[in-house]
């Protein structure tokens, strides 16, 4: 009887409580980790690297909590035990989720105290990995000791603990199945990350109150007074209120996380939480946000500046802003540029459908977009007026589907295919950069078919823009690179693509065509053969020999998280138009000598390179100087051409372009900014204690300007940097205005 016992140490009520507790924990721990993943990549970035870190963390917190249960002595109830394992995970929950929406703030300041070094990469990864600590290290330390108390229980019955075993990881595999395919497949895009957090609480907590329920009936010690029911359950209706408190009150909160977080970190960051959230709502207005199994995606727009954009998983991937004219000219390239005119084009990648608007433009039969994440197809239908209404046009096919897949599948070969993805240091994106995808893009083209593939230099290296461009041609024989500098294009064909001016402008001409390009200032074929980086013989040599990114060998997916990190913003990728040839192989080099450019033709070139470069860039003082040579009279002209120098520091030649249009009444806001910085940067070139210098002219011209501009950033900017370089009574409001505000003296 004794041995009976001592054989069956719970009853089958606490043990059947015990094995619905291991399928519980392991359903909660998956739903969990998906939503962890999430929230983490939100905040730390999707690389390659912060997934690694972020599954470390969860393992070693798994880990220590079964160490620390395995060194605790037996003994005691383990059922009650993994009961308050339960009660103690939703109660970090709920203490850590005000945690969560300061994750962005915190990180931000990490980042902006660290130098961006090659040497501080490693710190920059053990500061990623605190955090990621920071938040999951309690929870899976709790999930770590549950799993072996309630295995403890099930399997107490020496007689039956190979059957008790297998069940218990019977329970437990179903469990974790459940939750990693519905957490992240069902529950996420029903519910979101919000949702996925209050679903785990419960299951915590209903088992939690079945073991404790299941703990009160087994046999205690002779004479021992039964428990009231209410009195077992507190614990866990203590917790339910906490977290119908916390959850119910911070209601909203992924919503908040994504709005203020930021991948990219330019600026300093705000000295507060609260302050940050103040000014991002202040600032910006959410219109969309949406969880799906594969991203988190925001939409929103700043009405101060008419911008709207798209961000995936934090990252802002695209907008109606800078990035516009890549987003366009990706779209036509192919259709302008190929001998026959596609009918049937592929577009892998939606973001805010700006690109398949621009395909669409040309008279293009069918569009297959490619697109993973269904949350930036409900975005992108917000930029309807950007894209002319892509996804719901009538030749538009949304598949929502890996690239790869959907093209190993397709039963059609297409005309055009424009891969336009996100960044490659994102984890998977640098799949869409490698051979094994470009030979797959090579099997479903025609016979005369182009491929345009997108690469940004930005946050880069000049060597992984080499790997890129040699991956390529290794599939590809022939290939040009356009846009520049920071975003580059690529148009890539198994044969050289004969180039008609004719038909090309005759294409350009339609109205819609010439619609979309006019909003992007190109207005002619000038303009779109101005944009053209390298020749097929000058990107062949700029990409060189070396490695290539493969699926089993891929270089990109290690090395451009890397580059992301030290974020170098000048790669130079030889462009032939500031080669010492003037580019013979251009496009543009031999259609000048044919059709010289007119003075408006080199205006609207100026708008556009001035819009999308660097004021300091060659290329704008180039087309400034072009512009110039041809209106030598247009006082536009002289300012453009004298902001351009300004900021290159040539300061005397820009003051004979800029002093003569203010002596003769220029008022503008943009002459007064270019002369303002002119004053600035002489006045800090030449003044020392022995040689005190002020500008009485520019003193008079900021006083009877800026003052009408309060609403100009760049006039205001300005005239806070002039102040900064005169004395203090040359901005002191009550001063009087000097008489004159015509140039004059040395």
């Amino acid at each position: 009887a004794a041995a009976a016992v001592e054989d069956v140490a719970y009853p089958r009520r606490a043990v059947r409580a015990a094995l619905l507790g291991v399928m519980l924990s392991g359903f909660t721990s998956m739903l969990y980790q998906v939503t962890w993943i999430r929230l983490l990549s939100i905040v730390l970035g999707a690389s390659t690297y912060a997934f690694t870190l972020i599954l470390t963390a969860f393992i070693l917190g798994i880990g220590l909590g079964s160490f620390w249960l395995m060194t605790r002595k037996e003994g005691g109830d383990s059922l009650k035990l993994y009961g308050w394992t339960q009660v103690g995970l939703v109660l970090s929950l709920c203490v850590a989720l005000p945690l969560y929406v300061r994750l962005p703030h915190l990180f931000r300041w990490s980042e902006w105290m660290l130098t961006r070094a090659v040497e501080t990469w490693p710190m920059f990864q053990a500061i990623t990995f605190a955090f990621c600590c920071l938040v999951l290290l309690i929870p899976t330390f709790i999930m770590g000791a549950a799993f072996p108390a309630a295995a403890r229980v099930a399997t107490a019955k020496v007689s039956e603990v190979g059957r008790q075993l297998g069940g218990v990881y019977l329970w437990n595999t179903l469990g974790t199945i459940s939750g990693a395919v519905l957490g992240g497949m069902v529950l996420m895009p029903f519910w979101g990350m919000q949702g996925n957090f209050v679903a785990g609480a419960v299951a915590n907590l209903l088992a939690a109150g079945l073991a404790f329920e299941a703990s009160a009936h087994r046999p205690d010690a002779e004479g021992a007074k039964a428990v009231p029911l209410w009195r077992t359950l507190a614990p866990v209706g203590v917790a339910a209120v906490l977290v119908l408190g916390v959850l119910g009150g911070m209601y909203g909160w992924p919503q908040t996380l994504s709005d203020i977080s930021a991948i990219r970190v330019s600026r300093k960051p705000p000295e507060s939480y609260a302050t940050l959230v103040e000014s991002t709502r202040k600032r910006i207005r959410p219109l969309f946000y949406a969880d799906d199994t594969f991203a988190t995606v925001m939409v929103g727009e700043v009405p101060k500046d008419n911008l709207r954009f798209m961000k995936i998983n934090g990252k802002v991937d695209a907008s109606n802003g800078g990035d516009i004219e890549t987003q366009v000219v990706a779209g036509h390239l192919g259709a302008l540029l190929q001998p026959r005119e596609p009918r049937n084009v592929l577009l892998v990648g939606s973001g805010a459908a700006i690109t398949a608007g621009s395909v669409l433009a040309h008279p293009v039969e069918r569009l297959d977009m490619v697109e993973i994440s269904p949350a930036v197809i409900e975005g992108a239908r917000l930029f309807k007026a950007d894209n002319r209404n892509a996804v719901d046009d009538p030749r538009t096919h949304v598949h929502i589907d890996d690239a790869k897949t959907f093209m190993a599948l397709a039963p059609i070969k297409y005309d055009l295919i424009v891969s336009v993805p996100s960044n490659p240091w994102v984890a998977g994106v640098s799949g869409l950069f490698t051979r094994d995808f470009f030979q797959l893009v090579d099997k479903h083209l025609a016979d005369d078919g182009v491929l345009v593939q997108w690469i940004h230099t930005y946050e880069s290296n000049r060597e992984l823009v080499r790997l890129v461009m040699r991956t390529l041609r290794d599939t590809f024989p022939h290939a040009t690179t356009w846009l520049g500098p920071e975003d580059l294009v690529m148009v890539a064909s198994r044969k050289p693509l004969s180039f008609d001016a004719a038909s090309v402008a005759a294409r350009m001409a339609r109205p819609e065509v010439k619609a979309d390009l006019e909003r992007v200032d190109i207005k002619d074929l000038f303009a779109l053969l101005s944009k053209q980086v390298h020749s097929d013989e000058g990107q062949k040599a700029f990409a060189g020999e070396g490695p290539i990114n493969t699926d089993d060998h891929n270089l990109l997916e290690y090395a451009s998280p890397v580059a992301f990190f030290l974020s170098q913003t000048d790669v130079r990728v030889k462009d032939e138009r500031r080669a010492p040839d003037s580019g013979p192989g251009l496009l543009l080099h031999d259609y000048v000598r044919e059709h010289p450019p007119t003075a408006e033709q080199a205006a609207w070139l100026y708008r556009n390179i001035e819009r999308y470069h660097a004021e300091k860039d060659p290329l704008v003082r180039g087309v400034a100087t072009l512009w110039r040579t041809l209106a030598p009279e247009d006082p536009a002209s002289a300012l453009a051409l004298g902001k351009t120098l300004v900021a290159q520091g040539e300061l005397t030649v820009a003051a004979t372009l800029l002093e003569p249009e203010v002596a003769k009444g220029g008022r503008s806001p943009e002459l007064t900014t270019a002369y303002l910085k002119l004053a600035s940067a002489r006045a800090w070139a030449a003044r020392t204690v022995w040689t005190p210098r002020s500008d009485e002219v520019a003193i008079a011209l900021a006083r009877e300007v800026v003052p009408r501009h309060p609403e100009d950033a760049k006039l205001q900017w300005a005239y806070k940097e002039f102040c900064e370089a005169m004395p203090p009574s040359a901005c002191d409001p009550k001063a009087s205005t000097p008489p004159t505000a015509a140039p004059g003296g040395p």
